[in-house]
Formats: structure tokens, sequence, C-alpha cells
């Protein structure tokens, strides 16, 4: 936690942060997130560190961090992934979500079975989110990728192949240093930390850069500054109309609604298409018995909720 003034720094010109900490103990939690008065977020610490190692060991925890003020809903998915994987999810109104996925993969100190393990995990959730939004990887992956790939950056080229995703950081459209990682005993570096998109998205990124190093930075990994430009469409919550309940009229809805179905003729022949024009005229006739029976309010977020005894 000795780089939090870089941190603080990276942040004030950020929306979204993706931290990999090596010393990320259990006890730092409320102190990540208080860095920034701006910032809330989600930590979550490797599963084997205890606040009472002596010495303090370098293992690793994951944390996502974001504006208060942003206009969309943040949920931390904190029932998928694990302490090597960390999820969010960014959702507007009626449009499909944006989900982070901030990785920290092991490192060549473990077993090639173990990163093997992260990176099926990884797919796994990866093909899950998939389905239903755009996902975003980004993280500490510990892997080269091709033409100077370890054995971890062929187990992670797999993966980008099999997803059609790639490496943001390993493109062309990448500006600044070749690489992210340079150890203080070493003189080269190594591109090992990656923000990956599929193929598909990749006309929404509008700038990747790889920051130099600078003297308050106490870390050996550079950050990655990606300027996503993906619209999602927000909730105006001050304009928004919502039902009045209590002034809901249910006799003249069951009444309305009494009318419109009897008029609409059952179908006699089980098509396709007359299946779903006789459930659209259903639907039709639901929505429309609410309309003209349940009057509608704007939602007020400062005016306190009612409760009665049902």
């Amino acid at each position: 936690m000795g780089n939090s003034i870089y941190v603080t720094n990276i942040m004030d010109s950020c929306d979204i942060v993706c931290l990999q900490e090596h010393f990320l103990y259990p006890d730092y939690n409320d102190y990540l997130l208080t860095l920034h008065s701006e910032y809330t977020g989600i930590v979550r610490c490797e599963n084997s560190l205890n606040v009472f190692d002596c010495p303090r060991r370098r293992k690793g925890g994951l944390a996502i961090m974001w504006r208060k003020s942003m206009n969309y809903t943040i949920e931390p998915m904190i029932d998928i992934g694990s302490d090597r994987i960390l999820v969010i999810k960014i959702s507007g109104v009626y449009c499909q979500p944006v989900y982070i996925i901030n990785v920290y993969l092991p490192s060549a100190n473990y077993p090639i079975a173990y990163y093997i393990q992260i990176i099926d995990e990884l797919s796994y959730i990866y093909q899950l989110l998939s389905e239903t939004g755009i996902v975003i990887i980004a993280g500490d992956m510990n892997a080269q990728l091709p033409p100077a790939a370890n054995t971890q950056g062929r187990h992670l080229a797999a993966f980008l192949d099999n997803t059609e995703c790639i490496s943001l950081t390993n493109h062309s459209m990448c500006s600044g240093p070749k690489f992210t990682f340079l150890p203080h005993e070493r003189c080269k570096g190594t591109l090992i930390d990656h923000v990956c998109i599929n193929q598909e998205f990749i006309e929404c990124i509008s700038s990747c850069k790889i920051e130099c190093f600078v003297d308050v930075n106490m870390s050996d990994h550079l950050p990655i500054l990606v300027n996503i430009d993906i619209r999602i469409p927000y909730l105006n919550v001050n304009t928004r109309e919502i039902p009045c309940w209590r002034r809901a009229d249910l006799a003249l809805y069951g009444a309305h609604l009494d009318a419109m179905l009897a008029g609409i003729e059952s179908t006699s022949t089980d098509t396709p298409t007359n299946i779903d024009e006789y459930v659209n005229n259903i639907v039709h006739a639901l929505t429309s018995s609410s309309n003209v029976s349940i009057p509608k309010r704007v939602f007020q977020k400062h005016k306190r909720p009612y409760w009665d005894n049902d």
C-alpha cells in the first residue's frame, strides 16, 4: 500500500480503476476504500492471507474502484470469481450490460497447473457473461503473449483465441512503453499486464496507453490507461414515471380487461405466427388496462417512501 499517492493521482483522471496488490491484507480493505473521497469499490484479498502474518508475505488481492457520481448501476458480482478474479456489472436501461473482470493470474512461482486452473475458471466466467453483455478483462496476467510468449503466455493466448478476444496492450494502437513490468533488479521490462476485449468491440476503444515511470510510482508495474467509448443509456430517476398504486382503480382495471379479452379471437391453428399474435393481443390487453386504471407519478428520490399495514 506504499503506492497510495500515485494511485490517488491516477484516480483523479479515471472513472474506474482496477488494482492488483501484492500485500493486500484484510486490514487494508477499509483504507483502500478511503483513498479517494469520490470513489467507492469492492475489495477481495487472497484467501490464505492473515492479518497476524509476520513477516507479511507477497501474495495478493484485487480491487475495483469507481466514481460515486457515475450515472449507472454498478453491481459487484460477489458470487462470481475467486481471490484471483473479481467482477462488476455496469448497466443502464434497456441495453446490454458491461462486465469488468479484474484478474491477478498466478506468476511463474506457481505450478503451471494452477495457472491453467485459473484460466479455465476465467474462461467459464467469460462465456457466462458474454452471453448477455460486453466483457472487459484487465489485470496482472503474468503472461507474455507471442512472439515473446512464456509458458503462461501460451495458455493466455489460447484463451484469447478461443474467446475471440485481443489484448489492447499487445495491439498496435497502444502507445507508451512496450512493457508493463520492470523489476528493480533488471534493465529489461516485460509486457505481462493486459486489458482484453472481444474483437467485435474493438471500435469502442478510443485509446490505450501504458504510462511511463514517474518518481512517485513506487511499483515495478506501469499503469494502463484505456478510454472505452461504450454508450450505456442511463436512467434519469428525476423524471422517471412510476405507478401510483394507492390511486389504482381495480374495478376499472377488471372491467377494461374483460372487455378487451372478449374481443380477442382464439386461434384455431397452432402455427407459430398465430400463437405469437394471440399472445401479443393478450399482453396489449393487460398493458392497456393498466394504463387506463393506474395513474402515474414522477419519482421523487428525496421523498421518504410510505408504508402501510399491508
